[in-house]
Order: structure tokens, then C-alpha cells, then sequence
């Protein structure tokens, strides 16, 4: 029988936090252990949550950091703690479907050659309401992958451009996870793009063509908040894996390219205007000559200044 160890990292968690737990309680497959690993946050969370789920301490773990360290050290920590075969994820603001550890652990039964197991996912804002459009988009970019029979090279090419994996939705091997040292925990920003780019090149991938996981979308997310700060740490993983496999050089352009934009325009609509100013100064130092890549962020600057006069924003 599989068994599951679910890391759930938390820093200042939001009401939702009671959701994602519940969602895992309400798992249909029962074989996990769930570690709720608190990344110091400002007020003492776990002591609220070891009370309202008393009754599930033979399921559940806690452990508290004295440090914040980020995701990925949490997510570390945790897995350090575990000893089960497979390993999901989940974040504070996310839940699953009552069938997701079920429908994953059949699918590890049926191919055992897989490390992972990831599936399709549904957006909602914070009230609950679903975000179609989003949620097709998102969807149609993991549907458009060829799962099945991409795998070593080709995948990791592919998952470097655009990292389609959605950690929430993810199931790994425990052993596979180990042998390329998990999550690289002195990043903020690119950890998970970091993690599947090093996780393809060695182990297969499979997908559940499935919406397992609702991810509730709301303005305090830490990947929304801090968007711009999070693109420098993936500038810094694009650029290390591109070195540390070469068959990924000529796509390194491409990527820090398209970071770069990304940049200039998340920073302005969050008004991190210093980092508008940073981003802008390395498209021009990086590439002076790309007249393209120069007009579309002064075209991204343009709009956004023009819709502040006009008060659209």
C-alpha cells in the first residue's frame, strides 16, 4: 500500500488555511501523514491549529521554525521529518478534490516507471467563485504538453521555457526527490522551476488530464505580492541551469527575455517602481541591440503611465 507524506508549508496564513487542511482530511484515500511546518510566523498559528485538530495529532505533525526561511527550506525541513514512498504538496491557500491522493496513487500502481504525478487545476478568486478563464488557460498549457512520451531532454526543454507543473497538484517519489537533493532552499523566487527542470532531466513525468486541486487566487499571495522580486531569483535559475546543461544554452535568451518583460511590467502595476527601473536597465545593458525587447518595455511603461493619468488604475 502507497503512503503519503503531505508537506504543508505556512508563513501568516489566512482564514483558507483551515480549508486546505480540511481538504486533506477529507481525502478518500487515507494512507498520508500530514507536516504543518510553520516558517516563523507573526503570530502563533500552530497552537490554534494543534486545538482545533486535536483529534487528528495521529495524523498530523507540527513544526515550529525559529527562523524564516523561505518555502523550500520549510518544505525541506518537513520531508527530513518523513520516511513515506510518495510525497505531495500543498499550500496555504489551496485545496484538493476528495479523490486526488486516490486517483494518484492508481496511477503510480499502473506505471511504476513515473516519479511524479501531477494533474489539472481550478481557479477561484477569495469568495469561492470560479475563474473560467483562468482556469482554462492555465489547463490548456499542461494539455498542450505531450506527457506521455516527452521525457528526459525534450520535457526539460520544454518545462524550462514554461514551468507547467503546479506543486499543489504534484505527487513525487520520495527517492527520486532525495537523489537530486529536493528544493534549493537559498532561493526565493524560481525554486519550483529549479526543481522540475532538475527533476525531468532525470525521472519521467506523468499527468492526470483531471481538475484535482482548487488554488484560490486573492490579493494577499505571496506569488502575486512579491511577483517582481520572485522573477530575479528565476533570472538566476535560468541563467545556472543553462550552465549546468548545455542542451539548454540556446534557450537561455528566449527565457531571460521573456523575465525580463515580465519584470518591467509586474513591477509597474505593483508600483515597485525601483525594480521597474532595475529590469529596464538590464534589457538595455543585456541586450542594447534587440530593438523588439527595447520597444515593448517602453510600450508596457507607456500604457501603464497613461492609464494612471486617465485614473484607470
Amino acid at each position: 500500500m502507497l503512503k503519503f507524506d503531505i508537506i504543508l508549508p505556512l508563513f501568516n496564513p489566512t482564514k483558507f488555511v483551515y480549508d486546505t487542511i480540511d481538504s486533506v482530511l477529507a481525502q478518500e484515500y487515507t494512507y498520508w501523514h500530514l507536516w504543518i511546518v510553520d516558517d516563523k510566523s507573526r503570530k502563533n498559528i500552530l497552537s490554534e491549529l494543534e486545538i482545533k485538530y486535536n483529534s487528528f495529532l495521529n495524523k498530523i505533525s507540527f513544526i515550529q521554525l525559529n527562523e524564516n526561511g523561505g518555502a523550500a527550506k520549510a518544505r525541506m525541513i518537513a520531508i527530513e521529518q518523513g520516511k513515506n514512498e510518495l510525497i505531495a504538496f500543498i499550500d496555504q491557500d489551496d485545496t484538493w478534490f476528495p479523490e486526488k491522493l486516490r486517483l494518484q496513487s492508481e496511477e503510480f500502481n499502473k506505471n511504476p516507471a513515473i516519479s511524479c504525478v501531477h494533474t489539472n487545476i481550478q481557479i477561484t478568486d477569495e469568495n469561492g467563485r470560479l475563474l473560467q478563464s483562468e482556469t482554462n488557460l492555465d489547463n490548456k498549457w499542461r494539455n498542450d504538453i505531450d506527457w506521455n512520451n516527452l521525457e528526459g531532454r525534450q520535457l526539460t526543454r520544454t518545462l524550462y521555457i514554461a514551468n507547467r507543473i503546479r506543486f499543489v497538484s504534484a505527487v513525487v517519489r520520495r527517492a527520486s526527490l532525495l537523489s537530486i537533493d529536493g528544493f534549493n532552499t537559498n532561493l526565493f523566487g524560481g525554486e519550483d522551476e529549479d526543481f522540475w527542470i532538475r527533476f525531468s532531466n532525470k525521472f519521467r513525468i506523468g499527468y492526470l488530464n483531471k481538475k484535482l486541486v482548487t488554488r484560490k487566487k486573492h490579493a494577499n499571495n505571496t506569488s502575486e505580492v512579491c511577483l517582481p522580486e520572485r522573477i530575479l531569483g528565476e533570472l538566476k535559475v535560468a541563467e545556472e541551469r543553462a550552465q549546468d546543461f548545455n542542451y539548454l544554452e540556446d534557450l537561455y535568451p528566449i527565457k531571460e527575455k521573456q523575465l525580463l518583460l515580465s519584470g518591467v511590467r509586474s513591477s509597474l502595476y505593483r508600483k515597485k517602481y525601483k525594480l521597474v527601473r532595475k529590469f529596464f536597465r538590464m534589457i538595455i545593458k543585456k541586450y542594447p541591440t534587440d530593438f523588439y525587447l527595447l520597444l515593448k518595455s517602453v510600450r508596457y511603461i507607456f500604457a501603464y503611465l497613461i492609464k494612471r493619468l486617465l485614473g484607470l488604475i
